[in-house]
């Protein structure tokens, strides 16, 4: 999304960003909310329950999602590939 459109308190249906290639698992937050997490490279909101605390801290719970922080190699890994840098 583009312009306003990515933007406020509208929410947003996503896909956990947890650490399994499969999961499909959604996550509904609003734009805000993501843009706030996603502003750091290792930042991610994964369903509750796909925390996988080898490779992450979690950084905050809520009711829909946590916010993890990748650690380590994860963290290497997201910040080379993070399409925002």
């Amino acid at each position: 999304m583009e312009g306003d459109q990515w933007s406020g308190g509208r929410l947003v249906d996503l896909v956990c960003e947890c650490s399994s290639a499969t999961c499909m698992q959604g996550v509904t937050v609003s734009c805000d909310e993501y843009e706030t997490v996603r502003a750091g490279s290792t930042w991610f909101l994964v369903a509750p329950g796909h925390e996988d605390l080898g490779i992450e801290g979690v950084v905050a719970r809520h009711d829909q999602y946590v916010v993890v922080e990748k650690q380590g190699e994860a963290a290497a890994v997201a910040e080379e590939t993070d399409p925002r840098e």
